[in-house]
């Protein structure tokens, strides 16, 4: 008949407070479970005990400071996720209930007031319960960062520290890093745009999570420590993604790069733009990237006629050189240069070992010769398409490259007499030379494709194997002494 009594005579304490803002429905039912529970150790005769001073005393600093807990984790929140929009009354008012709901448990004991505060969040499922990229329409975490703030907000003022404001230089440098975020974002974007200009990668999620990194920082700035800039980092793997995978490289230069610009812009260091010349330098190369890529390749097969080597990765790093020389045309210093020459030893784009052992020779005379290339092409200048010309026949390489001391010495004369054909014939930045030779075995070069050989009166080389005798069958070649 008592419980009739609510719905016969309809109130506020019928009312859903989720259908009108005076219901107090849920108090109601709060009210009378907890006076059922009281009567029923009333009639088991059950000892009642008071809280401790210390456990009223915290209560009583809880409940003193609740608002000064609300409000400063609406600050948090607005900090950590600047460009998340969210209902701040609403947050201020469900931090509220779970105050009460800690200040409940501390005087009664349990936890079943903080248990009932958290499962409203699901009873009444709202944006704040939404998981995915933190947005209007997903609140997770950022509700999850809100409660875990105004835990430890609560604990420091229930151990009654004395909290301290940031000082108006870190106020000031704050403030630059809010004022210049878009600034620093699209810079970025141009940055990173600039270093790997055939990179492909999602722009937009690029700029967003730098907002969220500048906003993680700024908050650290305020509070001290380094544990907003700690959970962004990590999430990059709480959400994978291919920022970690192929294109972690990427990823890390657009972090190390806004790093560098955001120190900048706190100490107020001038910004300035790159001079004409540099600009047009730095969009010359890259309006010749295809053709000096090209160029890579051409001159190490001329070069290098029998040289065995990967031509789609020469191709692709004379790219990321050239894009590298760019971006330091533009930004100054050499600083991309120098991660591009790292590249071959860190194994950021896979095993470089043979080319910096096996390969070692070639790559640096292709990277010599690409050097010339490049300088005339940023400066704007007549490309020289040849190099210089030697023509010498008859020569004589008994023992070359056998060194200049006794050892260097035919063995009949007390040397070791070990010749390095390699050492005959050098040809770099574009030179050619053009040659017939003999030796101390009496084999007869013509040029470096064809090599007559002494002891077995066969032709050999890259040029013989190419030219139609190969092909005449039978074909021989008598030789005398």
């Amino acid at each position: 008949m008592n419980g009739e009594y609510y719905f016969e005579k309809p109130s506020d304490a019928t009312l859903n407070y989720q259908i009108t803002a005076s219901g107090q429905l849920n108090q109601t039912i709060d009210g009378i479970n907890y006076s059922a529970r009281l009567a029923g150790k009333v009639l088991e005769n059950t000892t009642f005990v008071l809280p401790t001073s210390e456990v009223s005393a915290s209560a009583e600093l809880l409940r003193n400071n609740r608002s000064f807990v609300q409000n400063e984790t609406i600050e948090f929140i607005s900090s950590s996720w600047s460009n998340v929009t969210y209902n701040e009354d609403k947050c201020r008012r469900d931090t509220g209930y779970i105050i009460d709901a800690a200040i409940t448990d501390l005087v009664y004991g349990g936890n079943e007031r903080s248990t009932v505060a958290g499962l409203y969040y699901w009873r009444y499922p709202s944006r704040a319960t939404n998981g995915g990229t933190p947005s209007e329409q997903n609140q997770l975490d950022p509700t999850v960062d809100g409660i875990r703030f105004a835990n430890g907000t609560s604990q420091n003022v229930v151990q009654n520290l004395i909290y301290t404001t940031p000082s108006d230089e870190i106020k000031n440098g704050v403030q630059l890093l809010r004022d210049n975020t878009t600034f620093i974002q699209k810079e970025t974007i141009a940055y990173l745009s600039s270093s790997w200009s055939e990179f492909e990668y999602n722009e937009v999620s690029c700029s967003r999570d730098l907002g969220y990194i500048i906003d993680a920082v700024a908050t650290d700035l305020t509070y001290g420590g380094n544990e907003r800039a700690v959970q962004a980092g990590t999430f990059y793997y709480y959400i994978p993604s291919i920022a970690t995978t192929e294109q972690k490289p990427q990823t890390t230069d657009g972090i190390d790069f806004s790093k560098g610009l955001a120190e900048k812009i706190i100490k107020q260091q001038q910004l300035v733009f790159p001079f004409l010349l540099n600009n047009n330098g730095a969009n010359a190369l890259r309006n010749a990237k295809k053709e000096l890529q090209g160029k890579a390749i051409s001159y190490t097969n001329a070069a290098f006629p029998s040289f065995d080597y990967n031509e789609e990765k020469c191709y692709r790093d004379t790219g990321f050189i050239l894009d590298a020389i760019s971006t330091d045309i533009i930004y100054g210093g050499n600083e991309r240069s120098i991660r591009a020459a790292e590249s071959y030893y860190n194994g950021i784009y896979g095993s470089a070992a043979v080319v910096i052992n096996e390969q070692k020779l070639e790559t640096a005379e292709t990277n010599r010769y690409l050097r010339t290339q490049f300088q005339f092409v940023a400066r704007q200048a007549p490309v020289e398409e040849f190099g210089s010309l030697i023509i010498t026949t008859g020569h004589d390489f008994s023992y070359a490259g056998a060194g200049v001391t006794y050892k260097a010495l035919p063995p009949n004369q007390g040397g070791d007499g070990i010749p390095d054909p390699d050492k005959e014939i050098t040809e770099i930045g574009g030179g050619r030379v053009f040659f017939t030779s003999g030796n101390e075995l009496g084999d007869f070069r013509i040029g470096g494709g064809l090599v007559i050989k002494q002891a077995s009166g066969t032709l050999e080389g890259r040029t013989f194997s190419k030219s139609l005798f190969s092909l005449v069958t039978p074909f021989s070649l008598a030789l005398q002494d």
